[in-house]
């Protein structure tokens, strides 16, 4: 390894970090994430991806000898990682109660939860033929690696709108004269109302569609510094609730 253990993490994580930028496609940034892992890390003999569907683990892109295709949640160490929600560190597998012997090679393993809205949707796996080949340096590296992968599920999501960007002000509204500031608050409250309550991982485009309609029926709407604020939240929440991205605007 180039330098230290820590120092060869840190660049591997810039290479992930650059390959994987402005790419949403999971299974395509699975790939070539493995494949980086399992050519620059000494002493493994298998990298790769198990997705969560359905209530097991399915073979995902991997570099490696093949390797059990289904794994039952709470099975081997790859099963235990999303049962327990923990990284799972195994210095010997023989060890391991019930563990799943895909290659009988292996002898070391380490398995990262990947995590969107706080659910686990995959694992990545990685094994080594060395017993004990795996340290909280790995851990740590490694979890730098899950990081960046994470980190794309949100690219095209809710935090890269900025709501202070779309917010009326005085002159937008300076058609309501005298009342101008106080319809700039009301119109605002809106978009806030909008932003806070949207899931975050909505769509950036189907938000922003939803922004450009609050402007289009809120912003001249006679009954903009009337309505009860109550019934704010409840007409925001049906327009989330029947969002109609094909037609831009509610069912």
């Amino acid at each position: 390894m180039a330098e230290n253990k820590k120092q060869h993490y840190a660049q591997l994580a810039q290479q992930v970090g650059a390959i994987v930028a402005g790419e949403q496609d999971l299974v395509a940034n699975m790939a070539n994430i493995s494949a980086i892992l399992y050519w620059a890390l000494e002493k493994v003999n298998w990298a790769g991806f198990y997705l969560v569907k359905e209530g097991q683990l399915v073979l995902g892109p991997f570099h490696g000898q093949p390797a059990c295709i289904r794994i039952p949640i709470g099975k081997g160490v790859c099963g235990t990682a999303v049962s327990e929600n923990s990284i799972q560190l195994i210095e010997d597998v023989k060890q391991f109660s019930g563990h799943i012997a895909c290659d009988v090679a292996s002898n070391s393993e380490i398995v990262l939860p990947i995590r969107k809205n706080n659910q686990i949707i995959a694992v990545l796996d990685i094994d080594s033929p060395d017993i004990a080949r795996f340290d909280l340096d790995d851990k740590s590296g490694l979890s730098q690696i899950v990081d960046i992968l994470q980190a794309t599920l949100y690219d095209l999501v809710k935090h890269t709108i900025d709501i202070q960007v779309v917010l009326a002000t005085a002159e937008d509204m300076d058609f309501w004269d005298d009342r101008a500031s106080e319809a700039t608050d009301r119109l605002n409250t809106i978009l806030h109302m909008l932003y806070d309550k949207a899931h975050e991982d909505i769509n950036s485009t189907s938000l922003e569609n939803m922004i450009q309609y609050i402007w289009e029926n809120w912003r001249e709407d006679a009954h903009l510094l009337d309505i009860d604020e109550d019934d704010l939240y409840d007409w925001v929440d049906q327009l989330l609730a029947t969002w109609d991205d094909e037609h831009q605007e509610p069912r």
